[in-house]
């Protein structure tokens, strides 16, 4: 099974592994018993000359692979982020806070989110300082994923 997992080749770089590293193509074990054109039409001199030749080529094919290989992690990061909506708050906006497992008293029944708050500080990369609506500053740094937007 894992000889024939490493002669496959793969979605994202359309090569199997086993091309990328010895820069040939692999016969499965099965293919061996078996009559094929492959092994009815073995040449071992035209063999070697083709083998020195992708042995040449391998660096290349190894960057291609690469290359595609890259394109199909960026293709999944902008699929993933296309549904992400970031959040941004501005000084003064009124936000909810979550609260933790920690902060609970109630035990599971009780909320979810504290608040409102307000906005006192963008600090940097979605970290804000929170006060309270009477303006007593929470010591705390909080971060836009434990925050949303209170309506009134």
């Amino acid at each position: 099974m894992l000889w024939a997992y490493r002669c496959t080749p793969q979605s994202a770089t359309n090569e199997s592994p086993f091309s990328l590293v010895y820069g040939a193509k692999a016969m499965i074990s099965v293919e061996i018993g078996e009559p094929s054109l492959h092994r009815e039409l073995y040449n071992p001199v035209q063999n070697h000359q083709n083998m020195t030749t992708h042995l040449d080529l391998l660096p290349e094919l190894r960057e291609k692979a690469q290359i595609r290989n890259l394109a199909a992690k960026q293709r999944a990061a902008i699929k993933y982020n296309a549904n992400l909506c970031p959040r941004l708050f501005a000084k003064g906006d009124l936000v909810w806070r979550m609260a933790s497992s920690a902060r609970k008293k109630d035990g599971k029944f009780s909320a979810n989110w504290d608040g409102p708050y307000r906005i006192r500080e963008d600090v940097e990369g979605g970290t804000y300082r929170l006060e309270q609506l009477s303006g007593e500053e929470i010591p705390n740094t909080w971060n836009v994923s434990h925050l949303k937007f209170y309506f009134s």
